[in-house]
């Protein structure tokens, strides 16, 4: 629910870094996803602030610790061409990769992505996935459509830190913000999102509250505009740290939540 960049600043990382020139489209968060570290990191690395503005040309220092390994990626891969409604997240899960594999392979400098577009994705697949056979097996269920690979597996990871207490500026098992809760369980499958809630926000593309499927993330306007955020898992749901109860699960329209919903995004 906070956001931690003034503690992040207090880091210290290692002198050997990867170094980076900004390109055109680039942004913090585009970035941290390539290389596999977190846009606080970055931040800190480079001595700037939440709200600094990226310039192209600019070089940044990209964090030793970063798992830079998709970057160098010289397996086998398979071509796949964007049809409509596809997102980085969803074609990752189909494939059993990662958006920051997708990102570093096809050198990405944003999630955005245009119907048509031929990508590459890591792995070898002698056919494309039975989810790619037929626009209706892309979109129906959408409670169900996106329930394979990591992220069903991250939902269910998520499922299991239900009853952790709530700490404010908390970003492990030991205690969660919201924020710091939604990090954590995306970092699992391979997504590194911002810390604050607000920049969390702004990742992704807007999702109408009717069309919400598994994954996507939802906010409200608790204490002010976009101050909660948690994870849609299906049927009206969603799962959050709160303040109440620690991670809990509770109901997007309930007498609480409904009236503050602010909004879904999809990555």
């Amino acid at each position: 629910m906070a956001s931690s960049l003034g503690a992040s600043l207090l880091l210290v990382y290692p002198l050997s870094a990867s170094a980076y020139q900004v390109r055109s489209g680039d942004s913090l968060w585009s970035i941290s996803s390539r290389y596999g570290v977190t846009v606080s990191s970055l931040i800190a690395a480079n001595g700037l602030s939440g709200d600094s503005l990226l310039q192209i040309g600019q070089h940044l220092t990209i964090p030793e610790h970063g798992t830079s390994a998709a970057v160098s990626y010289h397996g086998p891969t398979t071509a796949y061409t964007v049809q409509s409604g596809d997102t980085l997240w969803d074609i990752a899960g189909r494939y059993g990769t990662s958006v920051a594999a997708l990102m570093s392979v096809n050198d990405l400098g944003s999630n955005n992505l245009q119907i048509g577009q031929v990508l590459r994705v890591p792995g070898r697949t002698s056919h494309p996935p039975a989810a790619t056979a037929s626009p209706a097996s892309v979109t129906a269920p959408p409670e169900v459509s996106r329930g394979l690979g990591p992220l069903g597996r991250t939902i269910g990871y998520a499922m299991k830190l239900q009853g952790v207490p709530y700490r404010w500026g908390g970003t492990t098992p030991a205690g969660f913000d919201c924020s710091g809760f939604v990090q954590y369980v995306f970092r699992e499958a391979g997504i590194n999102l911002p810390r604050d809630t607000w920049e969390q926000y702004t990742v992704g593309v807007p999702v109408a509250k009717d069309q919400l499927r598994r994954g996507d993330l939802v906010f409200f306007n608790t204490e002010g505009p976009i101050t909660h955020d948690g994870i849609y898992i299906g049927n009206g749901e969603f799962i959050s740290a709160t303040s109440s109860d620690g991670v809990a699960v509770r109901n997007i329209n309930d007498g609480y939540w409904g009236p503050r919903y602010a909004g879904g995004r999809r990555l």
